[in-house]
């Protein structure tokens, strides 16, 4: 169990609250594609995904970059236990999706890296960032904790 300071929470939710899922996971989906093309075996069912234009306009790219973003709205609500919110999740991304628990790390980056855009650096402080990617990184490993 991780220990959050008051700050800590603080700074996630406060973080959480400006945020707009709609905008932020499409980016952050779109740009894992991308950047990480192998990814995409996952996402076979979505469609076109071999331009970066392709990528950026399928609609159900940016769904599901919503569904992400609502997935860590969970955890966000759960903070004392992420690992047991994400228990089911976790089973179904090893032993029904086999995705490799990496990606969850890569997509944890990506959406780092558009929320740093999205703020910029008069938000996004390097405290902020340090605490997110705390959270992150408590978010990754309770999804590739069915992989242990």
């Amino acid at each position: 169990m991780v220990a959050w300071s008051d700050q800590e929470r603080a700074t996630i939710t406060g973080l959480w609250g400006k945020m707009d899922i709609g905008e932020i996971g499409p980016q952050a989906l779109s740009r894992l594609l991308i950047v990480y093309p192998w990814t995409q075996r996952h996402f076979s069912s979505f469609g076109n995904l071999s331009t970066i234009s392709a990528i950026l306009s399928n609609a159900k790219v940016a769904a599901h970059g919503k569904v992400v973003m609502g997935g860590l709205e969970n955890a966000v609500q759960n903070m004392d236990s992420i690992k047991t919110a994400y228990a089911k999740l976790s089973v179904m991304h090893s032993e029904k999706l086999h995705v490799d628990p990496e990606n969850f790390r890569l997509l944890a980056e990506c959406i780092t890296i558009c929320v740093a855009a999205k703020f910029g650096s008069s938000v996004f402080t390097p405290s902020v960032q340090e605490t997110w990617q705390k959270f992150l990184a408590v978010v990754v490993s309770a999804l590739g904790r069915q992989y242990h």
